[in-house]
């Protein structure tokens, strides 16, 4: 049994409470820090790191609502002994994969419906 939870946080107070850890911009020193400790040797995967991190405070800080998803790991997940102790994280992966996907078409029929309003 997959043993997930989620907490959503619609309340904007506690929202940016929680983003307060966050940085909200990142210097080129800190971020050529991150890209090495990271290993991101890909120049274009270097460059989408570059062009994504410093606009995620902002796409967090405008959300509706955050999703934190909770998944009770039974393996080290950083250390896993067989490729298979990482099914529970892949798993909580999809979810997560499958909540973007859904809160995404969500929104293009809520501007769909919009812009037949409006017209």
């Amino acid at each position: 049994m997959r043993d997930w939870h989620y907490i959503v946080i619609r309340d904007k107070n506690v929202a940016v409470k929680l983003l307060d850890i966050i940085p909200k911009g990142i210097s080129e020193e800190d971020m050529n820090k991150l890209i090495e400790d990271w290993n991101l040797s890909d120049e274009e995967q270097q460059a989408a790191y570059k062009y994504a991190v410093p606009k995620q405070y902002r796409m967090l800080f405008d959300a509706s609502a955050i999703i934190v998803p909770l998944l009770k790991q039974k393996t080290e997940i950083l250390k896993p002994e067989n490729i298979s102790h990482l099914n529970g994280f892949a798993s909580i992966w999809c979810s997560i994969e499958n909540i973007f996907l859904a809160s995404t078409a969500e929104e293009k029929t809520k501007i769909k419906i919009l812009l037949k309003q409006n017209i």
